[in-house]
């Protein structure tokens, strides 16, 4: 072993022999050297009255300033818009240009709305709704107002026009008592999410499993909230069949038979 030990190098700064071949210092010398290197400072300049100091490389980056004096002293500046002089930090003294937020508002209402704005494209469209000619930032803007944009989706223009299915009238068996009687088999719960009428501000709603106004057959019928009867009117053919196979089941238990088979 003492031959091996003397195949290494010696330390560079005591001269005895370290324990590895890949260092150059032994441990003690190592870690002198690293404390050393950690409190070794270095030289910046203030930006505030230019004296030089010594920081700590790790903060280096971070200070600007030689005192706590130097960072808290303000400089003067003129307002742009309503020519006040005011006061500012030094971290702000390149940057500051109004004195106040509603100083800024106005400059910007005077100098960046419309033609002065620097984003403006002036791009002339005509309104698909009205035909009205305007100018917008926006290549992808069709209409020239929201009211325009609404009127543009009510009817048959509406992506989910069905035939105007929602001006059918619904035939006279479907009253009020047949609708009392559906909630009081489903005990006044909704059969989706199962919230209780006392919780809701309206009486459940009787929704047609087949979407067919018509058949007010009771195994078609089931009682939903609001909420519910809003979302089954979309991907009809998945909520025709969950509640058919609700129903189903549902008179399967009491001994009845349903119409659907």
């Amino acid at each position: 072993m003492k031959n091996l030990k003397n195949k290494f190098p010696p330390c560079v700064d005591c001269g005895k022999r370290v324990s590895s071949k890949n260092t150059i210092r032994c441990r003690k010398c190592s870690d002198k050297n690293r404390i050393g290197k950690r409190n070794s400072k270095i030289e910046i300049v203030c930006q505030n009255c230019g004296n030089k100091f010594l920081i700590y490389p790790s903060r280096k980056g971070i200070a600007k300033y030689c005192s706590q004096k130097c960072y808290s002293k303000k400089f003067k500046r003129i307002c742009q818009e309503c020519g006040k002089e005011f006061s500012i930090y030094s971290n702000r003294k390149n940057t500051a240009k109004f004195c106040s937020r509603k100083c800024f508002g106005k400059w910007n209402s005077k100098y960046k709305i419309g033609n002065t704005h620097p984003r403006w494209k002036n791009i002339t469209i005509t309104c698909k709704q009205c035909g009205k000619v305007f100018h917008s930032s926006h290549s992808k803007t069709q209409y020239c107002s929201s009211k325009c944009y609404w009127e543009s989706i009510i009817g048959e223009d509406s992506p989910n026009w069905q035939g105007g299915k929602s001006f059918e009238l619904y035939p006279p068996s479907f009253n009020r008592q047949l609708k009392d009687r559906i909630r009081v088999r489903d005990n006044f719960i909704c059969q989706l999410c199962g919230v209780p009428e006392l919780e809701c501000d309206r009486n459940l709603d009787i929704h047609h499993i087949d979407y067919n106004k018509k058949n007010c057959e009771e195994s078609n019928l089931t009682t939903l909230c609001r909420s519910c009867n809003t979302k089954v009117n979309t991907n009809r053919e998945h909520w025709a069949n969950y509640f058919q196979k609700e129903i189903k089941v549902e008179f399967r238990a009491s001994g009845k038979q349903s119409d659907f088979q």
